[in-house]
């Protein structure tokens, strides 16, 4: 940590604003995802609300940093966010007790140090009447280049990515592909919701002690499932901490545990048929199991355990609807002038959603990127060819697999 503290010190002299203020806040999620139980608090959720209000303010802000005024409206209401983030961490540490406590301490020291940095940042660019500007040493000054990105050689330099994740998940596959180079344009296809009716939720919530399992197949299902069990019956969370939890994948376990559970297996490699294999290996024969799903999941699991002798109960605890862009033609102009790379996908539902928004052909001239295969078998039965497939079936994992197509 020493080390890192130093680098961006060292970083006032070769950063400028953004880069600067993005590896904190790359380091501050990360710090976010390694304390246990966070979001089980209250605060912990206004937190990593307010977190994402930082990262995205700061992104948006340097997409406008040719205009000053708008620049410094957003980096003022990310000086607010970084402020309020500040008084929700210091209310959660008096009141409640971490396990890490040193961990939790670095995230406020970060958190204030990115608050002072991007304070003096508004009071420096105020008297500026140039522009584009930049950071150099303690003063921010002018620049005469309008590309104002590392002078470092990186394969993603003056590559465009688009990205279709939900605009909520978008900041931090935002910040991983920018500071690697790269421009990156949102186009979200999916947007989460709450299911038409609670109904099916909720009487699973009151008999959860009838099951002997219960699988997650993504990060959604968990966290509107232990909300809504918050809401409605908060002494079920006890009861769901004492079932057999199946996780799909690592990102959907470390959702769990952040949660404060246990997981009790999870596949070596993401995917509804192995993790039916797991179940099955843990002598499931007659067992009655609960899936949480998303309204257009995969009948893949349920089938499989159905099969292998188990009682499934599906309910519906979010649902994804296409979302109403309103940057859709500019999208659509910049894929038919061949001005966008690659287009990446995290889902087969956003691949489908993106070709009922513009229609597939279009991305024809366009590489394409898939988080895993279950995605990548979407795209090619649409008659997309994909040209990157990630190993691991994380946004890190991506990003690197994008990053070794084009080196």
């Amino acid at each position: 940590m020493e080390e890192s503290q130093k680098n961006l010190e060292q970083g006032y002299h070769k950063l400028d604003i953004y880069q600067l203020s993005r590896s904190l806040a790359i380091r501050i999620h990360e710090l976010t995802l390694s304390l246990p139980n966070f979001e089980t608090f209250e605060e912990g959720s206004q937190i990593h609300r307010s977190s994402k209000s930082v990262t995205n303010n700061i992104a948006e802000g340097y997409s406008l940093r040719k205009n000053k005024n708008e620049f410094l409206q957003y980096l003022n209401r990310a000086y607010g966010s970084c402020e309020e983030t500040i008084q929700h961490l210091d209310f959660l540490f008096s009141t409640q007790s971490f396990k890490d406590e040193i961990t939790f301490k670095e995230l406020n020291s970060e958190y204030d140090r990115l608050s002072k940095m991007i304070f003096r940042f508004i009071q420096s660019v105020q008297d500026l009447h140039k522009k584009p500007y930049y950071v150099k040493g303690n003063l921010i000054e002018y620049s005469t280049s309008s590309d104002l990105r590392s002078p470092i050689s990186h394969p993603l330099q003056n590559r465009t990515i688009l990205i279709t994740r939900s605009a909520d998940s978008n900041s931090v596959l935002r910040l991983l592909l920018e500071s690697r180079g790269a421009s990156v344009v949102c186009f979200p296809t999916i947007e989460i919701k709450n299911p038409d009716s609670w109904d099916a939720c909720d009487k699973s919530i009151w008999k959860l002690s009838e099951y002997s399992s219960v699988c997650f197949t993504s990060k959604n299902t968990v966290m509107k499932f232990v909300e809504r069990i918050r809401s409605i019956r908060p002494q079920a969370v006890d009861t769901l901490a004492t079932r057999n939890i199946f996780a799909v994948g690592e990102k959907t376990k470390r959702s769990l545990e952040t949660s404060g559970f246990s997981v009790l297996a999870t596949p070596k490699h993401p995917s509804a048929e192995e993790l039916a294999e797991l179940v099955q290996a843990h002598q499931i024969k007659d067992a009655k199991i609960l899936f949480p799903k998303s309204n257009i999941a995969r009948d893949a699991l349920p089938q499989h355990l159905r099969a292998m002798g188990a009682e499934v109960e599906e309910i519906v605890v979010y649902q994804t609807v296409i979302p109403d862009p309103d940057n859709l033609e500019k999208i659509r102009q910049m894929l038919l002038e061949n001005k966008i790379d690659a287009a990446v996908f995290f889902s087969p539902s956003s691949i489908l959603n993106f070709s009922e928004m513009i229609g597939t052909e279009i991305l024809a001239h366009t590489a394409i990127a898939a988080i895993g295969p279950t995605t990548a078998e979407t795209a090619q039965q649409l008659g997309l060819s994909v040209a990157i497939l990630s190993q691991k079936a994380t946004t890190e994992g991506l990003v690197e697999a994008i990053e070794n197509h084009y080196r």
